[in-house]
């Protein structure tokens, strides 16, 4: 997470552990950079201190086969011919869910059969469902609940979105491009660092519904330009495979250990 949205308590133990560390690793760049530096270990025998290893998932599995779409509209009960916009997130402050339904009910002005699900839980769910059921959006917003099987509903969706007011670097983005998904995100935390704005999908302003009204809206009515940004983004994806991620990270500790 970003160095300044820990909470005290784990802030002031960061502080107390961080010069005993003899590397400290960052999921991003935008975590790493909000990291207090005078509270990193000196370098040493050349090692940098503070590195960036971008985690990921499980690319094994990732991939949808024959008919997941369909498999996975029909585990959601969804039309099988209308545009789904889905995110997976908890249901918190930070994923700023309601800016979400208010860019979804712009969007419906122009895509009037447009659906949205929401897969997660978490304690704003009230007012979320209380917002979805207005005149604007009712019967448009599906409340899929905390899933295990994510990777198989994936497949559902025309496009991922999120519309955070922070992040560090979002495992469910990384999945869902691994499934071939165009994302639409927000400019915060380490998003920007693995979506191109226009490459994989778009990359808005946080806090702007408008705006990702109109990135939705834009991919809604290009399904050729949904397609690339899908295989740009399953491309883009194979870089995260957890593979990887554990192999930057073991070379970490070999260079820490030969010190």
């Amino acid at each position: 997470n970003l160095w300044h949205r820990y909470r005290t308590p784990t802030r002031l133990a960061n502080a107390w552990t961080y010069k005993r560390n003899a590397a400290v690793i960052a999921v991003s760049r935008a975590v790493a950079e909000t990291v207090d530096r005078t509270r990193l270990p000196r370098s040493r025998a050349g090692v940098e201190p503070l590195r960036v290893v971008y985690h990921g998932p499980d690319l094994g599995g990732a991939l949808p086969g024959a008919g997941g779409r369909e498999r996975a509209r029909r585990l959601l009960d969804l039309d099988p011919d209308a545009y789904i916009c889905g995110t997976v997130a908890n249901f918190t402050p930070k994923k700023d869910h309601l800016g979400l339904l208010e860019a979804h009910a712009l969007l419906r002005r122009t895509e009037p059969g447009a659906r949205l699900v929401l897969i997660g839980l978490g304690p704003l769910e009230a007012a979320l469902r209380e917002r979805a059921a207005r005149a604007d959006l009712a019967g448009s917003v599906v409340f899929a609940g905390s899933r295990g099987d994510v990777p198989e509903l994936l497949p559902a969706f025309d496009v991922f979105v999120l519309g955070s007011r922070q992040e560090g670097l979002p495992v469910a983005l990384m999945e869902a491009m691994a499934t071939g998904l165009p994302v639409v995100v927000t400019d915060v935390g380490g998003m920007p660092e693995i979506v191109t704005d226009g490459a994989e999908g778009r990359v808005v302003r946080s806090g702007d519904p408008a705006a990702l009204a109109a990135a939705l809206a834009e991919a809604a009515a290009d399904p050729a330009r949904r397609r690339a940004w899908g295989k740009a983004a399953r491309l883009r994806a194979e870089t995260f495979d957890v593979a990887g991620a554990q192999a930057r990270i073991e070379d970490v500790y070999r260079e820490v250990l030969a010190q």
